[in-house]
């Protein structure tokens, strides 16, 4: 895909930038629908994003897929443990 062509075909995988940081990936197409997947870079930058939005409860669809593990090489799993924050809640941000 090229990296400035926002008008070209989109495929599920497609990977974006944004300049703040957040990475959006096309998780599926469905006609006219994007379903997409954000990371943002740290907690206070997805307070930020959605202080606009209304929460509307959990989608119980997406509560019931399994754990980053699961999509994880296995091999990686092994060399790597999952770190956690200082809350234990979520992915470290330390990126020594």
């Amino acid at each position: 895909m090229n990296e400035n062509n926002h008008s070209a075909e989109l495929s599920k995988a497609d990977e974006y930038r944004h300049p703040d940081g957040t990475l959006e990936v096309i998780f599926e197409l469905e006609g006219d629908r994007v379903l997409t997947v954000r990371e943002y870079p740290n907690r206070d930058r997805f307070r930020d994003a959605v202080s606009a939005a209304t929460a509307v409860g959990t989608n119980e669809a997406v509560e019931s897929l399994p754990g980053v593990e699961a999509f994880q090489d296995p091999e990686e799993n092994e060399t790597k443990q999952f770190e956690t924050d200082e809350d234990g809640t979520g992915p470290s941000n330390d990126q020594s």
